[in-house]
């Protein structure tokens, strides 16, 4: 799909720990190309609520549709069922085969010694440890970047 094609949306499907903030740096860009853009804002609860969302979503687009996903936004940008989905832009994001889970795909090879240790708490939530953006979501970000995305 062109930048020139009429009416056409791309929608921002954020990662586990973010949100479509995430996506600033992306989205001028794209709206001075004359692309719609919308950040999809996924509640990160269930895969299957994640996918729902995105369709609600969808539903308040016109025309042809791009679905960016970043990480964990790769698995839920796979699900939606609408026509007018064009391509699927996949970002640093997870690609799960028919038949596989998210779970599957972060399990597929030893984690590295850095990463951090997730474990889902009482309520089945999995939430970043502190200090953990360094080293698994914000590779180059500044001391100051990181401290904030551990409070965000």
């Amino acid at each position: 799909m062109s930048a020139s094609a009429p009416n056409a949306t791309v929608v921002l499907v954020h990662g586990a720990w973010a949100d479509g903030s995430c996506w600033q740096n992306v989205i001028l860009p794209l709206r001075q190309e004359g692309l719609a853009v919308t950040c999809a804002p996924i509640p990160l609860t269930l895969l299957s609520e994640d996918i729902a969302t995105l369709g609600r979503v969808l539903e308040r687009t016109n025309g042809p549709v791009v679905l960016a996903g970043h990480a964990y936004g790769g698995a839920v940008i796979a699900g939606p069922k609408d026509d007018r989905v064009r391509c699927l832009v996949y970002i640093a994001a997870l690609a799960p085969a028919e038949g596989e889970t998210v779970a599957d795909v972060f399990y597929r090879a030893k984690p590295h010694p850095d990463a951090p240790k997730l474990q889902p708490d009482a309520h089945g939530f999995i939430w970043m440890p502190e200090g953990g953006f360094a080293h698994a979501v914000a590779h180059k970000a500044s001391p100051d970047q990181t401290t904030i995305l551990d409070a965000v």
